[in-house]
């Protein structure tokens, strides 16, 4: 009798037929009965297996050796391997790792707290952190997802990579929680060795809630976690994408191939060198100011009230930079022009329209950009001064596509209007706008904001309202929403 699989397949909530395979005798002809039956056939196996959830995946793995040693490969690409899970303790020492399929090691994931087994000690978790390094990775390896909340753990995360034979390495994600045990001083650490083939780096640096606000008593040095960091950027010459979320600077003298940078500065407030220094931004920008093609620059503080910098962001001679994402900290109002920036299309501001005054504030007022096609805007509260629009479609005159989100609460309406209306001035073929309402009714403030788009050009209008529920005020307003979207793509309304 024919081997058949069960009607409760794993696959068969996908619709794949029940499959028969025909016994053969000799290893040949199983061979190829593989690719003669296209349910066996790797590269059908391949396509198909990609279409299933992970759960699913997992279930199908069960089927046979063909079916598990591809979707071992698909699983392999789409998910992280918890390798902690992979030892145990059996009262004296550590196991070996449980055995797994190669493909699965291609990504690791790394806790200090998360997803070891129940047998290890927690004082062992250390020498579990070294052994996912040096007896888990190998060749196949390409990325590390990495979470560590003490000094003593990034120690042994540390002391692993440094045995680790492969310099196979394409991604690594190094996120920390600072918390007492990093201490004070800033370490000398080892070098490591280079990793040619290491082209993206993440690290965010997190403080606990109850350290952040300690931190400015407790004589946290802002340069406790820098080497940390900084010995996987000396040891990545070919680097192409850098995010680093962190309260210090670094070192991209050897990233001359950064294409995509992300930096947040994270501001602790009260403590020396705690503040964002732009002198020292610009000094990180300029050591890659001839490859980077995408940028994001951002800001993180407890602080309620933002403060403002005195002094201006000097941006070098950007020739590659495309697009640009920032924060009004930053000021870089002298520096966002056709000569520094010659190629930047897609521009993000935050909070800029909180600045008094856009081409007066400082000596040095904005510069025209005729190159920006694209602006993406996020506002918070009334504007502070009543020429923004007006300015901001005088700067960048050839926008194309405008995105815009606005949390509105208890702004007047007459407001509303008087801010949105100026931006008909650009020869618009797209706009996206999402006001968030909260307060009062908002039907008056909803229908403001249709009114003012509809005054705009542009093929492709969305626009979405975000508001506190009041069923008689919106239902009482439901015709004049629906007369004042017409030619609208999208109008969504939800109530909260």
């Amino acid at each position: 009798m024919e081997p058949k699989l069960s009607s409760q397949s794993p696959c068969s909530s996908k619709g794949f037929a029940t499959l028969a395979i025909k016994p053969r005798d000799d290893e040949a002809n199983k061979n190829i009965d593989m690719f003669e039956h296209p349910l066996l056939n790797p590269v059908v196996l391949d396509i198909l297996l990609a279409q299933l959830s992970t759960p699913e995946l997992k279930k199908a793995r069960f089927v046979c050796r063909a079916w598990g040693d591809v979707g071992a490969t698909v699983l392999g690409k789409r998910t992280f391997l918890r390798a902690n899970k992979l030892f145990r303790f059996d009262g004296t020492k550590l196991s070996e790792p449980v055995a797994v399929a190669d493909q699965l090691v291609r990504r690791l994931r790394i806790s200090s707290n998360f997803f070891f087994d129940s047998s290890v000690p927690t004082q062992m978790r250390g020498q579990v952190i070294t052994k996912v390094i040096t007896d888990v990775a190998h060749q196949r390896t390409q990325e590390l997802k990495v979470r560590l909340d003490q000094k003593k753990h990034m120690t042994a995360f540390l002391t692993g990579i440094r045995k680790l034979e492969s310099t196979n390495l394409r991604h690594v994600s190094l996120k920390i929680d600072i918390e007492k045990s990093w201490g004070s001083k800033s370490p000398a650490l080892e070098k490591l060795k280079d990793q040619p083939n290491l082209t993206s780096f993440k690290f965010i640096q997190k403080f606990g809630d109850d350290y952040y606000f300690t931190s400015r008593s407790s004589g946290y040095n802002h340069l406790v976690i820098q080497p940390f960091f900084q010995i996987w950027l000396d040891a990545a010459p070919n680097l192409t994408v850098l995010k680093i979320s962190a309260t210090s600077y670094l070192d991209l003298e050897r990233c001359k191939s950064i294409k995509v940078f992300e930096f947040e500065f994270i501001h602790i407030p009260d403590i020396p060198l705690g503040d964002l220094n732009l002198t020292s931004v610009a000094g990180m920008l300029t050591q890659i100011k001839d490859s980077v093609v995408e940028m994001k620059l951002a800001y993180f503080t407890e602080e309620i009230h933002q403060h403002y910098q005195k002094e201006m962001l000097d941006l070098p001679v950007m020739p590659k930079l495309v697009t640009l994402a920032v924060e009004c900290i930053y000021q870089i109002q002298n520096s966002l022009d056709e000569t520094r920036l010659p190629k930047l299309k897609d521009l993000t501001l935050f909070k800029f329209h909180e600045v008094s005054d856009l081409t007066t504030r400082q000596k040095n007022p904005w510069r025209r950009h005729r190159g920006i096609q694209s602006v993406t805007m996020r506002m918070q509260g009334t504007c502070k001064w009543e020429t923004f629009s007006e300015t901001m479609v005088q700067l960048f005159p050839s926008v194309k596509e405008f995105h815009f989100t606005w949390f509105a609460s208890y702004v007047p309406i007459d407001h509303v209007t008087k801010f949105l209306e100026p931006f008909q001035g650009w020869n618009l073929e797209r706009a996206d706008v999402v006001l968030l309402k909260k307060g009062e009714p908002a039907s008056q403030t909803i229908l403001a904001g249709l009114r003012s788009m509809a005054t705009w050009k542009g093929e492709i209008k969305t626009a979405t309202f975000y508001f506190n529920a009041d069923r008689v005020d919106f239902t009482a307003h439901v015709d004049d929403f629906i007369r004042c979207s017409e030619g609208f793509a999208n109008a969504g309304y939800f109530a909260g």
